[in-house]
């Protein structure tokens, strides 16, 4: 619906496509996240902290592409044409239409909040909730859909957790052959503050994220990193926001990157063209890694 609105509207489709691909990374450093769920679990930091420290630096970024997307639409001229006056019955009305799927995400977040369940709970009340919404509210499932969607549900459990084990052998044989140790040796050797640290993991990550599924980095690297930062006094939920956001661009970096992919098959653009859309998006999103990678008050200023 979004990119044939905006094309539709005068806007270039590739402009469009970079725009949607860019904004629906913020999903995964927006609480609820299963991205920080993941990085909690593995860190073994609090879910409800990550998701507290995920606020400020996702409404950041969002600030940032709205600030640049004005920019962009007052030089080139877009956005002139008439779109329909300001109407409250309009947003009511939609309001009405959306409220119970808005209703999950506050429920979700609240519950976990004022510890009523744990992270993996809420997960679970929510599928039942969003279950029962489309079923007998929405309508938009039928029961006999629900077949295809446990099996797709059960294939992309089996990848996730076939990931989980092999990243847990491979965490196993780091400890026993003491690789974070010897990490941590090689960076107090060489004299490495922390912010110079910081910058050689950014680097590190985003190059990963060409090659690497989020979960893949997650499991592996975390394990690896953990210890040396932690040794020099680098928050864990600092860190797992700073990793979030270079996930986030991971989403949008070929040949790896899911979001790309999707935009190049809605918008039948071929993945250059999408790349070309996408790098501005990309470049101001690296612009706000570096800020919240410098700023750790940012991430931490809700916990």
């Amino acid at each position: 619906m979004g990119l044939p609105l905006l094309v539709e509207k005068g806007y270039p489709k590739t402009f469009g496509a970079g725009l949607i691909a860019a904004g629906g990374t913020l999903a995964i450093i927006i609480p609820p996240s299963s991205i920080m769920i993941l990085y909690a679990c593995t860190a073994e930091v609090s879910t409800t902290d990550m998701f507290k420290a995920g606020i400020v630096p996702g409404l950041l970024i969002a600030v940032v592409l709205v600030v640049y997307i004005y920019v962009y639409c007052k030089k080139n001229g877009y956005g002139k044409e008439d779109v329909g006056k300001f109407s409250m019955k309009e947003v009511a009305h939609t309001s009405k239409k959306a409220v119970w799927a808005l209703i999950m995400p506050v429920a979700i977040l609240g519950a976990i909040y004022s510890g009523i369940c744990t992270a993996t709970e809420a997960a679970a009340v929510s599928v039942i909730y969003a279950a029962i919404v489309c079923l007998f509210i929405y309508k938009d499932v039928k029961l006999k859909e629900f077949k295809t969607i446990f099996y797709d549900s059960v294939r992309t459990s089996a990848f996730i957790l076939a990931i989980t084990m092999t990243a847990t052998l491979f965490g196993f044989l780091i400890t026993m052959e003491k690789l974070p140790q010897m990490i941590l040796g090689i960076v107090l050797g060489a004299r490495i503050n922390s912010a110079g640290l910081l910058i050689a993991l950014n680097c590190v990550l985003f190059l990963l994220g060409f090659f690497m599924s989020p979960g893949a980095i997650i499991l592996i690297v975390v394990p690896m990193i953990l210890p040396v930062t932690s040794a020099l006094g680098i928050s864990p939920i600092h860190l797992g926001i700073m990793l979030t956001v270079n996930l986030e661009l991971a989403l949008l970096t070929p040949p790896v990157g899911t979001n790309l992919y999707v935009l190049s098959k809605i918008s039948a653009l071929p993945v250059s063209e999408v790349i070309k859309g996408l790098m501005p998006f990309i470049i101001i999103m690296f612009i706000a890694l570096m800020f919240l990678t410098f700023v750790p008050a940012l991430s931490l200023c809700l916990l």
